[in-house]
């Protein structure tokens, strides 16, 4: 891959990508849903030899089954303190506590997370069936850092194993399956488990400013690949049929935003930039196309790109937000 150009030749080819706005685009798009259980329960009760109990065993339990979102769902419970009516080493009760187990779908990664205290011995449970949408054969880099607990990831029918990454594609249909078992044991902690995805020359540059929705998720639709008419951004989760700006320039801030107005923002001004006004669907999803056209002097150049949205009134301390930001490499 070439190195990025000159500013000079970077903004003319910039302004040719700009110039093939009005290309037709398919209508899929990369993203993410996700659905499942999460689970917690711990049993409190003391049982004689011979399985006489007194008082009965109790069970408290807490379940959550449906859609995983940004904004992040959870199973959670709380226990008294109890003490056994048999003898006991020391005679010490055993304290109350609370379980939560969490997940939550994010632009790029799906995060869950046990947490926990008490002198009881509970078990969480997360069972999520997570689905990577995007155009047939498009390819998806899966990553699973080692993690506390007991995690099972189902790629295809593949395994993916803790500490491991996996290289797939985007089946004819349109729909990567994933499989997500995690369950935390006696002996395991509380902590997090993240499985991270990327497509090829796009990664996640910068973290939303949140909206009344919470983060709205940028993302792309298809690769950056040299004659892809088809490539362009898109947004998620924005507020519903509202106006945004869509931003691209030719560099970023890797670590520091520039926050104007109380959002972030991630694309640097002081480089050549292109703004867009747009509107957001029904759905709270904007689509800009960003056709790249078959000159192989664009391979290399490096993009930032990021959605700005007006917020309703009162959401946000001046009714804006802002989306993660993504940086764009062209390839050949």
């Amino acid at each position: 891959m070439r190195s990025r150009l000159s500013t000079f030749s970077a903004l003319s080819v910039l302004t040719s990508l700009f110039a093939l706005m009005a290309s037709p685009l398919p209508a899929q798009q990369t993203y993410a849903t996700a659905s499942g259980s999460l689970y917690t329960s711990v049993t409190l009760g003391g049982c004689a030899f011979g399985g006489i109990c007194v008082p009965p065993p109790t069970t408290y339990g807490d379940i959550y089954t449906g859609p995983i979102t940004a904004a992040g769902v959870s199973a959670q419970i709380s226990w008294p303190g109890w003490h056994s009516p048999y003898p006991l080493p020391g005679g010490t009760p055993m304290p109350g506590g609370s379980a939560t187990v969490s997940a939550s779908l994010l632009s790029n990664s799906l995060v869950v997370d046990f947490q926990g205290s008490g002198g009881f011995p509970w078990s969480d449970r997360a069972d999520i069936d997570l689905s990577l949408h995007g155009p047939a054969n498009q390819e998806v880099h899966l990553q699973l850092p080692v993690n506390p607990f007991t995690t099972t990831v189902t790629v295809a029918g593949q395994s993916l194993g803790q500490g491991s990454a996996m290289v797939t594609n985007i089946p004819a249909n349109g729909v990567l399956p994933i499989s997500v078992l995690v369950t935390r044991s006696v002996l395991q902690g509380t902590g997090s488990m993240t499985l991270s995805w990327s497509y090829p020359n796009v990664t996640n540059a910068g973290a939303a400013t949140p909206g009344c929705l919470g983060p709205a998720i940028a993302g792309a639709q298809g690769e950056p690949l040299l004659g892809n008419t088809g490539f362009g951004i898109t947004c998620a989760n924005a507020p519903a049929s509202s106006g945004a700006l869509s931003i691209i320039g030719l560099s970023g801030f890797s670590t520091t935003p520039l926050n104007i107005a109380g959002i972030n923002l991630w694309v640097d001004p002081n480089l050549p930039v292109s703004t867009s006004f747009q509107t957001s669907d029904a759905q709270g999803d904007i689509l800009r196309p960003l056709p790249v056209p078959a000159d192989p002097n664009l391979v290399g150049l490096e993009m930032w790109a990021q959605f700005l949205l007006v917020e309703p009134a009162g959401c946000t301390p001046t009714n804006l937000s802002a989306s993660n930001a993504l940086r764009i490499v062209v390839g050949a």
